[in-house]
C-alpha cells in the first residue's frame, strides 16, 4: 500500500497468494496506480497504461525481468477513492426505514479495513434493528 502517496502505484497484490484465486502454477498480479497517477494517465491507451504499471512495479519490486505479462485488464474508475464520508443524516434517514448502508464510502477511507469495519458495525445495525 502507498501510504505515504510518494509513489505511483498505490497497490499491488500478488493473488495467487490468496488460495483458489488462480490456478496452480499461474500468476496473476493486481497493479493500481496511484490517483495522481491514474488521473495524468486517464485518457491514455490500454496497451500503454499496462506496461508502464508492468515497468513501474518490476522497478518497485527489484526486478526487471520478472513482470512482462502475458494479458492485461485496464479498468478506469474516475471515483474509486471516496474524498468525503456520506452524510450521516441521510444514512440515519435511511435507517429510519430499514435501509441500513457499508462501505469506504459511508466512512470516506478508500481502504479495504475502512470498509471491513463500517460493515461489521452496520451488520450489529441491522441486528440490533431486528
Amino acid at each position: 500500500m502507498n501510504d505515504d502517496e510518494e509513489h505511483d502505484l498505490g497497490w499491488v497484490a500478488r493473488e495467487e497468494c490468496k488460495p483458489g484465486h488462480v490456478p496452480d502454477g499461474e500468476s496473476l498480479l493486481v497493479v493500481q496506480p496511484s490517483p495522481a497517477w491514474s488521473r495524468e494517465h486517464y485518457d491514455d491507451p490500454d496497451d500503454e497504461i499496462a506496461v508502464a504499471a508492468a515497468d513501474r512495479t518490476a522497478e518497485l519490486l527489484g526486478d526487471p525481468d520478472r513482470y512482462q505479462f502475458d494479458w492485461a485488464d485496464v479498468a478506469r474508475w474516475r471515483d474509486a477513492l471516496p474524498d468525503a464520508g456520506a452524510d450521516r443524516e441521510v444514512l440515519a434517514r435511511g435507517a429510519d426505514r430499514d435501509l441500513f448502508f457499508a462501505g469506504d464510502w459511508v466512512v470516506g477511507e478508500g481502504r479495504v479495513h475502512a470498509a471491513l469495519r463500517n460493515g461489521l458495525e452496520t451488520g450489529e445495525r441491522v441486528r440490533d434493528a431486528l
